[in-house]
């Protein structure tokens, strides 16, 4: 089958599948804001009057919680990205990992100075556009069909035979290398 009836094919299936074939595995961290509760007001009671030795307590609170809850959220998305079920627009600067699982299509364009990974599963149809991108990592071992457009440096398709369903196609125009398994621009 020639590369253009494959690319066709692949743009046709890309509108299908927005199932949960793909998981978003790193959209950036989600620290919800600083906690910054105290342990309590201050008391500043004073004598009641003649004959209460009582000490007045004027001890401050100075144990204040501000430590912020840096958990990463590895279910959601940042910036100018957004990524729901098989599908990734992952924006400028952002740093965006899309997991392809099921035997569905699955799509990834990523912005300017962008970083991107994807994943492509057993029998699934992959389309990656990163031209922009600073990095482009592509694994696409078991898909039936991949094609990812690569920035001149930084991208690496890996488990890709040009002879075969996978198309890579470098932006600057030059020709895309095969090393072993492994393709790249540049």
């Amino acid at each position: 089958m020639k590369r253009s009836t494959l690319r066709s094919l692949l743009i046709l299936s890309l509108g299908v599948g927005l199932g949960s074939g793909c998981i978003i595995t790193d959209g950036g961290d989600d620290d919800g804001g600083s906690n910054t509760i105290g342990d309590g007001p201050n008391d500043t009671g004073s004598d009641a009057g003649t004959g209460d030795t009582e000490n007045s307590d004027t001890s401050a609170d100075t144990s204040a919680d501000t430590s912020a809850d840096t958990n990463a959220d590895t279910t959601g998305e940042t910036g100018d990205s957004a990524c729901v079920g098989d599908s990734c627009v992952c924006g400028a600067g952002e740093t965006c990992e899309l997991v392809c699982e099921d035997p569905t299509s699955c799509e990834m364009a990523c912005g300017a100075a962008s970083s991107c990974d994807m994943t492509c599963g057993d029998g699934t149809i992959c389309a990656v556009e990163c031209a922009d991108a600073t990095m482009c990592a592509v694994d696409c071992a078991g898909s039936s069909t991949c094609a990812v457009t690569c920035p001149a440096t930084g991208c690496t398709v890996d488990n890709c035979d040009l002879a075969g369903v996978c198309a890579v196609t470098c932006a600057d125009g030059s020709m895309p290398v095969q090393n072993g398994s492994a393709v790249s621009c540049g």
